[in-house]
């Protein structure tokens, strides 16, 4: 019994020959169907698996494969858009797809390797020809496929030219990395050459320091260059401030001393005719005065020890309660340990004075109290008074003028200058109210007469 699903179209006699070749067989067979399009014959037995007919012969399948309609849609896909393949099968040397080849074709193939490749020309055009083989065990299979040269050589000029542009834009991307490179680190020494060239000229005057900090050395040596001008512009600021103040003191200095001997042999005069008229106040106010006097015009030294600036301060006071008479009082509580201490010369007169003067322009009595401690290291001295509360922020107003001085004397920003000039940024004066007094605090370094202090800046302390 035969059954045939669809159109076999092989030849009657081929097929029952096949059959035939099934049967005896105990595996798969392969073999041409001897039609134009090569379409090949697969036959297997088909045994029972029931038990009481195990093994029991049921007959032969036999299924027709078109070797084209398998071959070329594969090939298509494996490179898709090339659609002049050649496609060549032999089974041993039998031809089985496609069914006619020229000898000089088939001869032409069968001097090809299993993997080996070969250039050959066929129906005038050139292939790209590869073989492999498969021992199906009913003989050996060759599979012979070809490329068209033209083709390759089409991709190749493809590749070469994709290749071409891409070397060349990335030639462009790194020449453009490598400008952004040169251009950031040329920028950053031009820059810093500029600066060197202006601050060599004195025409750099940096306003602000970037906080920009990338990390590589030419940005962090401009930062340091912009810190360096920063700090060498603020020293020669600070410098020409100083040396400003000394030539406003040293033209002060020679102004208070016009002729002297003039004033002192004028306070001797008036303290001769005061004895004879047996006045004893005024010769102790004269005598007062010339010693202040004497004080504030002898000696190189611009600081003294404590208990001598306490000693003219004395005296100052003696002169003002005269004039004030009962509405001025005065206490002292200068501590021991503290009298030795160097301090500028004409520090605590020109603070008693501002004291008594802004004091009696609000109050009708005037009190003032004057005290030493230490601290720590250094020494504070106060000087207090029942007048008006003072502003903790008095010096930076009366430095920026929010705040004008009055009178003519030394005052308390140039007090205050003194001491910074000498001590440093850390001493000089400061203010607080409480408990109804107004007081100026002095801060100083707790060094004495003969002892090194390396907190003394300008001029000379000891």
């Amino acid at each position: 019994m035969r059954l045939a699903w669809g159109n076999t179209g092989v030849n009657r006699a081929q097929l029952t020959e096949f059959v035939d070749r099934v049967r005896a067989s105990s595996g798969v067979c392969w073999t041409t169907a001897a039609t134009r399009d090569g379409s090949l014959l697969l036959g297997r037995r088909v045994l029972s698996a029931q038990t009481n007919s195990f093994m029991q012969d049921l007959g032969v399948l036999i299924l027709r494969v078109n070797i084209s309609r398998v071959l070329m849609p594969s090939t298509q896909y494996t490179l898709p858009g090339t659609g002049d393949w050649m496609i060549t099968l032999f089974h041993n040397d039998t031809l089985v797809y496609p069914m006619e080849r020229p000898d000089s074709t088939i001869q032409a193939l069968s001097i090809l390797q299993p993997g080996a490749y070969s250039i050959l020309t066929m129906d005038d055009q050139s292939y790209f020809v590869t073989m492999n083989t498969l021992d199906a065990g009913d003989g050996v299979w060759r599979l012979y496929i070809g490329l068209p040269y033209s083709e390759i050589l089409g991709r190749i000029r493809v590749s070469r030219w994709l290749m071409a542009a891409f070397t060349l834009l990335a030639s462009l991307v790194a020449f453009a990395v490598t400008a952004l490179i040169v251009h950031r680190f040329t920028k950053n020494y031009t820059l810093l050459v500029s600066k060197m060239e202006r601050f060599k000229r004195g025409e750099y005057h940096p306003s602000m320091i970037s906080s920009r900090n990338t990390g590589d050395e030419l940005t962090r040596l401009n930062r340091t260059f912009d810190e360096m001008a920063v700090s060498y512009e603020r020293m020669t600021r600070e410098n020409y401030e100083k040396q400003l103040l000394l030539m406003q003191a040293q033209l002060k200095n020679l102004e208070q001393q016009l002729d002297p001997h003039f004033l002192f042999n004028t306070l001797e005069t008036i303290n001769y005719f005061a004895r004879r008229s047996g006045d004893e106040n005024i010769p102790q106010i004269v005598h007062a005065l010339a010693e202040l006097l004497q004080y504030s015009l002898r000696g190189k030294n611009d600081c003294v020890p404590l208990e001598q600036e306490i000693s003219m301060l004395k005296k100052y006071l003696y002169i003002q309660q005269m004039r004030f008479s009962d509405i001025l009082s005065v206490e002292y509580d200068f501590s021991e340990p503290t009298l030795k201490t160097m301090i500028p010369k004409m520090t605590l007169q020109p603070l008693a004075e501002n004291a008594i003067r802004y004091t009696l322009e609000e109050e009708e009595t005037c009190r003032l109290r004057f005290s030493s401690r230490t601290d720590g290291d250094d020494v504070l001295i106060r000087i207090s008074d029942n007048g008006p509360p003072m502003e903790k922020d008095l010096l930076e107003k009366l430095q920026s003028g929010e705040r004008q001085a009055h009178g003519s004397g030394i005052g308390l920003r140039n007090v205050d200058t003194r001491h910074k000039l000498l001590f440093g940024e850390n001493y000089g004066l400061s203010f607080c109210s409480r408990d109804g007094w107004a007081t100026v605090i002095v801060r100083v370094p707790g060094f004495r007469k003969g002892e090194g202090d390396p907190d003394v800046q300008n001029g000379t302390c000891g």
